[in-house]
């Protein structure tokens, strides 16, 4: 089975009803495929065909000498196929095969463009013609219809038994008879059989210039080329390819490209859910680690049993928190390992290794940086960006919600995995008061730090009182103008000018304002560098304590 019985210009040359044809030029195309039959008289043919038709003509409807040669290259221009033209005088200018313009013969050399002509004494009655040959298109397609459930059984039965990913591309190559590439990541591209170097360039470059998010299909000369991703959610994964040299690849084969790059993904996912569980069992001790209970060389020994040449320059935690699923804890369960390989993928391409563990429901990241001088956050921002695509896209599970990344800060010593934790959690304890951003780093949470350590304390609402509560009327409800000037103050530090622009009202407003406040906070409530900080601070506080969304992600 190789799905090749494709009709073609070759094939229905040898029916009788084209027993007295004459193809008078474009022998070249004579192997090009004919997925339809149409009947066109009209010299301009708008938008009447799609590609790939045998398209018939009386010529009934040229009436200028160059219309001919119009109609031609619109038909060529469109991806017809071929064109027959029924010869006679009672319907065009051409009464016999040599009434052929040479001009419009080297149109259709020049372009492979098979031109066919029934002379005038062999009148071809299109009706019949039609019939014979849609009902051959018919029966074609029927019978791809069931090499494409034969190919397919075939192919489930290799899924459940023992396989890799390369039994399903030499079943591939062997029953299509095409060649076949797989181009994984930065793994080297395999391909089946083994082509010239020259040839395996030629794919990857045209693979790389082609959209692949849908079947894409091209003909480049002699070279039939398509190409699929192979996607997880939203994640490339690969690129499946398949070419001929031989001959054009048809509907057939890129029907059954695209549900080779399905099964696929499918094999990703299944090997996927396989490796992280196996992983997470095998990771138990991460738990000990994660609250300091192992030294340094505890836990270099356990990471080198998974990855014997890791040479650690970091660590960091991120944890991953999401709006549970309403299944029962098997669904739950699978959530994580889904998300943790997904991740692992991401990371692993950002120099990190992953190891993971669940704490309080909460999925716990382990990102140890293997790169030196790069920038690891800028590394992982990417990554976890990455990761919260996928997560947000529809087909993951249809969630569609979203979910948050708490970073701690990043440790060159491994024994120091808990401060990173601690500060992680302090993370996601902003994200949930602010309800953003999505991504937030310890490093990036500034003066909310020290509002949480006053929080932590008791102190935040003793400060907010101490400095702000001559601009308080009731509680920690302030006086809307007079907090909105010294917001505006702060933000602009302290240019009235632009301070006024923020509030939309006039410079002489805000030296009103400013007098006013002056008078609440003491006159030199700008001017006294320590007296600032403490009330700016008082100030986030007080944000803090009203639960406002002033929180600002610096990415």
């Amino acid at each position: 089975m190789t799905g090749s019985a494709k009709l073609e210009v070759n094939d229905i040359l040898q029916l009788p009803h084209f027993r007295h044809a004459k193809v008078v030029a474009g022998h070249q195309g004579l192997g090009k495929q004919i997925s339809w039959v149409h009947v066109l008289e009209q010299t301009q043919i708008k938008d009447y065909v799609n590609g790939h038709e045998l398209v018939l003509t009386t010529g009934a409807g040229w009436k200028k000498k160059n219309d001919p040669n119009i109609f031609v290259s619109q038909l060529i221009g469109k991806n017809v196929t071929a064109l027959c033209i029924q010869l006679g005088a009672r319907y065009n200018r051409f009464d016999r095969i040599e009434d052929i313009p040479s001009d419009l013969r080297a149109l259709a050399d020049s372009n492979d463009f098979p031109l066919i002509v029934f002379p005038e004494n062999h009148e071809c009655r299109y009706v019949d013609l039609i019939h014979d040959l849609h009902t051959m298109i018919i029966n074609q397609d029927y019978q791809h219809l069931i090499e494409q459930e034969q190919f397919l059984r075939n192919l489930y039965l290799i899924l459940l038994n023992p396989h890799d990913t390369l039994d399903i591309l030499s079943y591939l190559n062997r029953t299509l008879d095409v060649n076949v590439a797989y181009f994984s990541g930065g793994d080297k591209p395999f391909f089946a059989p083994r082509v010239t170097e020259t040839l395996q360039e030629r794919i990857t470059k045209l693979v790389a210039v082609m959209k692949k998010d849908q079947v894409a299909a091209t003909q480049t000369g002699k070279l039939s080329i398509a190409c699929k991703s192979v996607c997880a959610g939203s994640q490339d994964l690969a690129t499946l390819v398949i070419f001929s040299t031989t001959r054009p690849l048809g509907d057939y084969e890129l029907m059954i490209l695209d549900k080779c790059a399905i099964s696929l993904a499918q094999e990703y996912y299944g090997s996927l859910l396989g490796n992280e569980k196996e992983l997470y069992y095998q990771d138990k001790w991460i738990d000990e680690w994660l609250h300091g209970r192992l030294s340094k060389q505890e836990i270099k020994n356990q990471l080198q049993l998974s990855e014997p040449f890791i040479q650690p320059t970091g660590c960091a935690v991120c944890l991953v928190s999401f709006p549970p699923p309403a299944t029962p804890y098997r669904k739950e369960a699978e959530l994580y390992y889904r998300i943790s390989g997904i991740a692992r993928s991401f990371l692993e391409q950002q120099n990190f290794s992953l190891h993971w563990f669940v704490d309080k429901q909460t999925l716990v990241l382990i990102v140890i940086n293997k790169l030196e001088q790069s920038p690891w956050k800028t590394r992982l921002s990417s990554a976890l960006h990455q990761i919260a695509a996928v997560f947000a896209s529809s087909s993951f599970l249809n969630l569609g919600r979203d979910i948050f990344f708490s970073t701690g800060k990043i440790y060159a010593e491994l024994d120091q995995l808990s401060e990173s934790y601690k500060n992680a959690r302090d993370s996601l304890y902003i994200q949930r008061k602010y309800g953003k951003p999505a991504l937030l780093f310890f490093d990036d949470l500034h003066v909310h730090r020290l509002i949480i350590a006053l929080e932590k304390t008791g102190d935040l609402e003793n400060l907010v009182l101490e400095y702000l509560q001559p601009v308080l009327k009731q509680g920690f409800k302030a006086e809307p103008a007079l907090l909105d000037t010294l917001t505006a103050l702060r933000d602009t530090q302290y240019n009235k000018i632009e301070a006024a622009k923020q509030l939309f009202i006039s410079r002489q407003s805000i030296y009103l304002r400013l007098k006013t406040l002056e008078g609440l906070l003491g006159e030199d409530f700008i001017t006294a560098p320590q007296k600032r900080i403490c009330l700016e601070t008082a100030l986030y506080g007080l944000e803090y304590l009203n639960n406002e969304s002033v929180f600002i992600s610096p990415g």
